[in-house]
């Protein structure tokens, strides 16, 4: 089998905008605006959004059934889901509760003193630092799983006149009501992570007068959750939704898709490092000195 290291990822999101719509417009309804509600909001909208992953994943799940090592898929589908849950935690609950924290301080508002401010402010960046630092593993863990199911696939491979095909066998079959839960469910997480992250003060204007000299490293952080939450959508919002509707024996489409998403995760990577270095010095710069 031949792998291709790239797939067209032609239309960010195209596939969820149907699915999100219909989400939002179910919406309905006075919304509570206590901070137990909001948790119970949060955690809710996480386990209903985890639970769609794991329909979404069930059509990879049956296509490489006894032909990869269960090991590989069990610590795929794991690395997904916590990723989606570190993502979740980043966009619903850490950088709002940062936003909302540093907020009081521009408005002139800090009731408690400047020392509680500064004291919630490191707090709050070190959450974000923590979800960071959790979600590098976990992309470890994913690329390495991925080559483990290639390489399986590889070593699997057989022309199909001499392997004929197996139709897929429960437990993966769901009912298309099921599927099409799933997809809402997921659609209204990304939707939940677009508009959180679109109504967020910019690190630039939540810092630049307590800390003028670190303004380049503030742009910095603004780029990089912006595409951090590209990189989610086209994982969760594109790759993820490519296996359902995967043809029967193409290993070809498969590879290219686990491609992709090692790539992504290689993104990921590639930006933590940065970011949680910088993440520390701004901390550093909040921090209480006895």
């Amino acid at each position: 089998m031949k792998r291709r290291k790239t797939i067209e990822a032609s239309g960010r999101f195209s596939r969820l905008r149907e699915h999100a719509l219909f989400y939002t417009s179910r919406q309905a309804g006075p919304r509570q605006t206590t901070k137990v509600t909001s948790r119970q909001d949060a955690s809710q909208g996480r386990a209903v959004g985890s639970v769609g992953l794991a329909v979404i994943l069930a059509p990879m799940m049956a296509y490489c059934n006894e032909r990869i090592a269960t090991d590989d898929m069990d610590i795929l589908t794991f690395s997904l889901h916590h990723l989606f849950c570190c993502f979740d935690m980043l966009y619903r609950d850490a950088l709002p509760a940062l936003d909302q924290a540093t907020g009081r301080m521009l408005n002139g508002h800090v009731p408690a003193g400047p020392l509680d401010y500064q004291q919630a402010t490191w707090t709050h960046l070190q959450q974000v630092k923590r979800i960071l630092e959790r979600m590098e593993p976990l992309c470890h863990l994913l690329n390495r799983a991925a080559e483990g199911i290639l390489d399986d696939l590889d070593r699997t491979s057989q022309p199909p006149e001499s392997q004929p095909f197996v139709p897929h066998r429960q437990p993966w079959h769901y009912t298309i009501i099921e599927q099409e839960q799933a997809l809402t469910a997921l659609a209204g997480s990304l939707v939940t992570w677009q508009e959180s992250h679109r109504k967020l003060t910019s690190f630039s204007s939540q810092f630049s007068q307590p800390l003028a000299a670190f303004s380049p490293s503030l742009i910095q952080f603004d780029s990089a959750f912006a595409v951090m939450l590209e990189i989610a959508g086209a994982i969760f919002g594109d790759i993820l939704l490519s296996f359902r509707t995967i043809p029967e024996q193409d290993d070809e489409v498969v590879a290219a898709l686990l491609f992709d998403l090692t790539q992504r995760s290689d993104q990921l990577l590639s930006m933590f490092h940065t970011v949680v270095e910088s993440l520390c010095l701004l901390m550093e710069a909040f921090a209480v000195i006895p």
